[in-house]
């Protein structure tokens, strides 16, 4: 009886632990798509011209990732270094052993956006705020990803 209960205690655990995993993965990617909505859709259209520039959209965008940047540590825990079987990506393995790299990244990042949403304010200081934020992005995405296959 005594090991029945331990059998199914260890295997409730060991379930939890996999949807532990999978939320950890789903709120990654949702939280990288809704930055990666206004920086690399909504900004980088209005900053080459493709869309018109939107007052109401520059804002938006910065209050999501004025929301969104400060979790991105809380989506990254090292129980997730497991590929996301979802992912098209591949986060590498010198992410996980840069960590020092990676926080001052997403400090920079952060600094950036609050700076950039002060700046942001016309056109002109739009365009003199997106270059940083989207170089922080992509910076990290092009040393510490990579697509799979």
């Amino acid at each position: 009886m005594m090991r029945a209960v331990i059998a199914a205690t260890a295997s409730m655990l060991a379930v939890t632990a996999v949807l532990a995993q999978s939320d950890v993965y789903e709120q990654r990617t949702a939280l990288m798509k809704a930055q990666g909505q206004c920086v690399y859709r909504d900004m980088s259209k209005m900053m080459k011209g493709e869309s018109p520039y939107d007052q109401a959209k520059v804002n938006e965008c910065f209050a999501k990732l004025k929301e969104t940047v400060p979790k991105i540590e809380s989506v990254f825990p090292a129980s997730s270094k497991a590929p996301n079987p979802k992912s098209d990506y591949i986060i590498l393995d010198k992410f996980w052993d840069s960590k020092a790299d990676v926080d001052a990244r997403v400090a920079k990042l952060k600094k950036d956006v609050d700076e950039g949403a002060s700046k942001a304010t016309s056109e002109a200081g739009f365009k003199a705020a997106y270059p940083a934020i989207q170089q922080g992005c992509s910076g990290c995405h092009n040393e510490y990803r990579k697509k799979k296959g």
